[in-house]
């Protein structure tokens, strides 16, 4: 019986969506065109975000930020971008990511 491969969970569809083989291939050369791209992508992920997304990714005076919120709301995903934004701010220092139960790390957080 042949293996179904699965195709991922809609948070790595949505965050790697504009990876593939030919984008990575054909990327621009020149700095200046890879920043330009680099900005295109940014701003084309913050403008699909919902307000309390946006909300949430902008705060960085909250020391003890939260989000709480429905099925389907787009937490995880801001989670996930909240954290690489965060490591990508803060180089050298350690941080982490927790689920009450290991099948929640297993199904939400790490896909």
């Amino acid at each position: 019986m042949p293996l179904k491969r699965s195709s991922g969970s809609i948070l790595s569809q949505t965050l790697f969506k504009d990876l593939s083989l030919s984008s990575l291939v054909s990327q621009p050369t020149d700095a200046e065109s890879k920043e330009k791209l680099a900005e295109y992508k940014r701003r084309q992920r913050y403008e699909s975000l919902l307000v309390h997304q946006k909300k949430f990714l902008e705060d960085t005076t909250t020391r003890h930020l939260g989000l709480v919120a429905g099925f389907g709301a787009g937490k995880s995903y801001s989670l996930t971008v909240k954290m690489l934004q965060l490591a990508l701010d803060n180089p050298g220092c350690t941080g982490i990511a927790l689920e009450p139960t290991y099948t929640m790390i297993s199904d939400i957080l790490a896909p």
